[in-house]
C-alpha cells in the first residue's frame, strides 16, 4: 500500500497531466561536481552555461555582455517581485528591535506537512546519503525551514537541527562544511553565534569545530555573512550587540582581506543597535564611526570599501531605537546631525575638491545617498541631488546608473503634500532616457520604473505620461532600451499597454525574453502569461529562459506551473536545466508542491527508472525554498545594492566554487 505522501504526490501529478516513468526514461544518471543557481547578477550566455558570466567573472567578454542596468535589476529585483505576489513581505530589512518575528511565508505548506513530513525525509536523506550535493542541499534546507515548534518537536523523534547543523562541521567534505557554516546563520538561532565567530576569526573553538588547522578565508566568511544573517533576524537587543560587536572587530582587523571585510560590513548594515543615551560612547553610532573610519583608511581593501557607504546608510535610516525610553528624542537628534554629514562626506566623494578616486567606492556612495538623501531644503540634501544629477550626466555607465537610481528613489519617497522633487526627478531621468549612449538611455528607463515604484508606494497618483513614454520605449529602440522599458513598465503594476513588452517573449537574447516575462507577470497579462506556458512546454535546453519564465508563472500562481517544474526536473538530462527549474521554487506559492518533491526525494524508482540523486538534491533544494519561514529568497539581503563590480569571491563567483548569492 502506497504511503499518504506517496497517494496525495500521484494524485498531484496526474492531475496536472504528469507521465513521470515516460520522463525518467530520459533522465541520464548525471551528477554535477556541485549544484550552483544561475549565478545572481547574470543573465547567462544564450548557450546555457550555469557558470559563465557571473558577477565574479572578470574576463573582458563578461564584462562586455552584462550592462549595469542588468546586473543592477538582478541582484535587486527580489523585493520588486516579492510585491507583486506578496507585499506583506515587505519592507526588507533587519527586524527591529523588540518587535516580533515576521510574518511567515505565504506558500509554506501546513506545519503538519512542513515538520511532520518534509523535515524528517530531509533528515532522512542526510543521514542515508553519502552524495555531496544531497547532503549540502538537506543542510541549507533544514537552516531555512528552521528548528521545529517546541510543541511539534516533542512529538518527533529527530534530532534537535542545532545537533545536526553543528555535526557537519567536522564533515570530511570542505563543501559540505562550508554549506553547513552557512546553515548555521540561515537557521536564524542565534546561540550559533559564538562558534561563527569563531570561526571567523579563525580562533581556536573555530579550528577545532572543523577537524583542527587554521580556516580558511572562504570558510571564515561564509562563518561572518552567517553571523550576519543571524543579528538582522534576531528582535533582542543584547543578541544584536554581541553580533554587532564580533562583525565590527573582525572587519577592524581584517580590513585588508576583501572577502572578511566584505562579508563583516554587509553583516553591520543589517545590525542597528540602539543609540547610546548622550553622554556615552557606543551603540550605533560607534557602528556608524567606525565604517566611517574603514572607508577612510588608506589600508582598507578596495572592494571592501565599496561596500561601506551602503551599510551605514542602512544604520542610519533603521529604525529609531534606544535603550532609555527617554532619550528618543536625544537619539533622533544625534541621528539627524550623523545623516547630514554623512551626506555631506557622501555627495563631497562623488564630486569636488575631495571626489573619490576609485570608481567602485563611487558607486557605493551614489547607491548609498540614494537611501539617506531627503526631500528638504537642507544644504547637505540639495548638494546631493546635485552631484547625483552631474554623475548621472558624465560619469561612468556604473556610477551614472547608480546616481539615476538613487534619484529615482528621493523622487518617489518625496512628500506628497509637495511633489516638486518627483516632478522635476521624472523631467530629468526621462530627459537622459530620450538621448545619450544606449546603455545611459536604458539605465535611465530603468530609473523612471523605480522612481514609479517608489512614488505609488508613497502614496502618489501614476504618472501616466511617464507609462505612455514608457510603453512606446518597450516596443521600440534597441533591445536593450526594450528590456529596460518594459521592466520599468512593470515595476509601475498592472494598468499599462502590455503590447510591447508581450512581444518581447518571443524576439531577441534569451536574456531580454527571460526579463520580459517577468515584467508580463507584473503587468498580470494574460495574453503574454498564455505564451509563456506554452514555452515552458517546450523541451529545448533554455536554463536561463527556463528560470525567468517559470519566475513569471509563479508570481502570479499558475496553477500549471509545479506539473511543468517536476517535469522538467526529472525528463532534463541538462543539469543546467534542472537547476533552472528549481529556482523558480523560490517564488512558488502552491503547497501542494511539497507531494510531488516529496516523492522524488523518498521514492528510488518510477517504473523501471531509478531517480537519481542528482533530482533528488534538486528536490531537497526546492523543498527548503517551499517550506522557508521567509517571503524572500535566504539570500536577498545580502544582494541588495551590493557594488556588484567590487564583489569578491565569497560573495558572488560562480566559476570558482560560488559565493553565498550563487548557492541554491
Amino acid at each position: 500500500m502506497p504511503s499518504p505522501t506517496l497517494q496525495r504526490a500521484l494524485v498531484a501529478i496526474a492531475r496536472g497531466g504528469l507521465t513521470l516513468a515516460l520522463a525518467l526514461e530520459g533522465v541520464a544518471a548525471v551528477t554535477s561536481a556541485q549544484l550552483l543557481a544561475p549565478p545572481r547578477g547574470s543573465f547567462g550566455p544564450d548557450t546555457g552555461s550555469a557558470t559563465d558570466g557571473g558577477p565574479g567573472d572578470r574576463s573582458a567578454a563578461a564584462s562586455g555582455r552584462f550592462e549595469p542596468w542588468r546586473r543592477w535589476w538582478t541582484f535587486n529585483q527580489d523585493p520588486h517581485l516579492a510585491r507583486s505576489r506578496s507585499p506583506g513581505s515587505l519592507p526588507v530589512g533587519a527586524t527591529p528591535l523588540g518587535a516580533e518575528a515576521p510574518d511567515p511565508s505565504p506558500r509554506r505548506p501546513p506545519p503538519a506537512v512542513t515538520y511532520g513530513e518534509v523535515y524528517p525525509a530531509i533528515l532522512g536523506a542526510l543521514g542515508s546519503s553519502r552524495d555531496v550535493d544531497i547532503r549540502a542541499a538537506a543542510l541549507l534546507a533544514l537552516a531555512k525551514i528552521g528548528p521545529p515548534p517546541q510543541a511539534i518537536a516533542r512529538t518527533l523523534e529527530v534530532r534537535p537541527l542545532t545537533e545536526v547543523l553543528e555535526e557537519s562541521l567536522s564533515d570530511a567534505n570542505e563543501r559540505v562544511r562550508d554549506l553547513g557554516i552557512l546553515a548555521l546563520g540561515i537557521s536564524g538561532v542565534v546561540g550559533h553565534a559564538p562558534l561563527l565567530a569563531a570561526i571567523a576569526a579563525d580562533e581556536p573553538a573555530g579550528r577545532a569545530a572543523i577537524r583542527g588547522g587554521r580556516v580558511d578565508v572562504r570558510s571564515r566568511a561564509f562563518a561572518a555573512h552567517g553571523l550576519g544573517l543571524l543579528g538582522a533576524r534576531t528582535h533582542r537587543v543584547a543578541e544584536r550587540a554581541l553580533v554587532e560587536h564580533h562583525l565590527r572587530r573582525l572587519a577592524l582587523k581584517e580590513a585588508e582581506q576583501a572577502d572578511l571585510l566584505s562579508a563583516a560590513v554587509l553583516g553591520l548594515g543589517w545590525c542597528p543597535l540602539p543609540f547610546a543615551p548622550p553622554g556615552e560612547q557606543g551603540g550605533r553610532e560607534l557602528t556608524v564611526r567606525t565604517l566611517l573610519g574603514l572607508l577612510e583608511g588608506r589600508r582598507t581593501d578596495p572592494l571592501g570599501r565599496a561596500q561601506i557607504p551602503v551599510a551605514i546608510a542602512r544604520l542610519l535610516v533603521a529604525p529609531l531605537e534606544t535603550t532609555d525610553t527617554s532619550g528618543v528624542e536625544a537619539a533622533g537628534k544625534t541621528r539627524r546631525a550623523l545623516r547630514l554629514e554623512v551626506v555631506r562626506t557622501f555627495a563631497a566623494g562623488l564630486g569636488g575638491g575631495t571626489r573619490e578616486k576609485s570608481a567602485v567606492v563611487r558607486e557605493g556612495l551614489a547607491q548609498a545617498l540614494g537611501l539617506l538623501v531627503m526631500d528638504t531644503s537642507s544644504a547637505p540634501d540639495l548638494a546631493a541631488q546635485a552631484a547625483l544629477r552631474s554623475v548621472a550626466v558624465r560619469g561612468q555607465e556604473a556610477e551614472a546608473l547608480c546616481a539615476l537610481i538613487a534619484l529615482g528613489r528621493i523622487a518617489g519617497r518625496a512628500s506628497t503634500d509637495s511633489g516638486q522633487t518627483l516632478r522635476t526627478t521624472r523631467a530629468f531621468i526621462r530627459g537622459l532616457a530620450a538621448e545619450g549612449s544606449t546603455t545611459r538611455q536604458a539605465s535611465a528607463l530603468l530609473a523612471l520604473g523605480v522612481t514609479e515604484d517608489r512614488a505609488l508606494s508613497a502614496g502618489h497618483a501614476p504618472a501616466l505620461g511617464t507609462r505612455a513614454f514608457l510603453a512606446e520605449r518597450s516596443a521600440n529602440g534597441s533591445p536593450s532600451q526594450r528590456t529596460a522599458a518594459a521592466i520599468a513598465l512593470g515595476l509601475g503594476g498592472p494598468g499599462a499597454a502590455p503590447a510591447g513588452v508581450r512581444d518581447g517573449l518571443q524576439r531577441g537574447a534569451f536574456s531580454d525574453r527571460g526579463a520580459c516575462a517577468v515584467a508580463v507577470a507584473m503587468l498580470g497579462d494574460e495574453r503574454g502569461l498564455a505564451v509563456i506556458r506554452a514555452e515552458l512546454r517546450e523541451p529545448l535546453h533554455r536554463p536561463y529562459l527556463t528560470r525567468d519564465f517559470a519566475t513569471a508563472l509563479a508570481l502570479v500562481a499558475d496553477p500549471e506551473l509545479v506539473p511543468l517544474l517536476v517535469d522538467r526536473l526529472v525528463r532534463a538530462t541538462f543539469v543546467p536545466e534542472r537547476l533552472a527549474a528549481i529556482k523558480a521554487f523560490e517564488w512558488a506559492l502552491d503547497p501542494s508542491a511539497a507531494d510531488a518533491l516529496l516523492f522524488v526525494v523518498e521514492e528510488r524508482r518510477l517504473g523501471r527508472r531509478k531517480i537519481d540523486d542528482t533530482s533528488r538534491a534538486l528536490a531537497i533544494s526546492a523543498l527548503g525554498n517551499l517550506c522557508s519561514r521567509r517571503a524572500l529568497p535566504w539570500n536577498a539581503p545580502l544582494a541588495l545594492d551590493v557594488v556588484w563590480n567590487a564583489a569578491p569571491p565569497s560573495l558572488t563567483d560562480a566559476r570558482n566554487g560560488g559565493g553565498v548569492l550563487d548557492v541554491l
